[in-house]
């Protein structure tokens, strides 16, 4: 009977045993936050070579090879592929109603001028820490840039 109430009464080791409980799940935390950091960042880059790709693709727009290395260039990403960029234009400021013949001679109608644009779209793979879905498949990121022609 002293043995139990001592036992009752004892208190230590009761930190470790929190440790132990806590543990698991702030290292969860962590690498959730750490993908979730990783993916803005790999995002932003996508972005970023996206936007150097078209802005060589303003200057040397059938030089898919050029484009193609100034966007892995921009970011230092051998890994990530580069579309061929894609010339098209549209009658007034929305890019949403593409024209067919970007070669000047589209007729956009009263009051409308034809508008050159560029786009370039950059695709990669991130593998995360924790296989979210269940299986520990690659993400599929894609970055994209349209920039108007002078």
């Amino acid at each position: 009977m002293r043995i139990l109430h001592r036992l009752r009464a004892a208190r230590s080791g009761n930190a470790a045993v929190e440790f132990a409980l806590l543990v698991p799940i702030v290292m969860l935390l962590l690498a959730g936050l750490f993908d979730y950091g990783m993916v803005v960042r790999l995002s932003t880059q996508l972005n970023s070579a996206a936007r150097a790709g078209v802005q060589y693709a303003t200057i040397y727009p059938a030089d898919a090879n050029g484009v193609q290395q100034a966007a892995q260039n921009s970011v230092n990403d051998a890994s990530m592929t580069v579309s061929t960029p894609i010339v098209f234009c549209t009658c007034g400021s929305s890019t949403a109603a593409r024209l067919s013949t970007c070669n000047g001679t589209a007729i956009c109608g009263v009051g409308l001028t034809n508008r050159n644009y560029v786009s370039v779209q950059v695709q990669r793979s991130y593998t995360p820490i924790l296989p979210y879905n269940g299986f520990g498949t690659p993400i599929t990121m894609n970055g994209a840039a349209v920039l108007q022609v002078p």
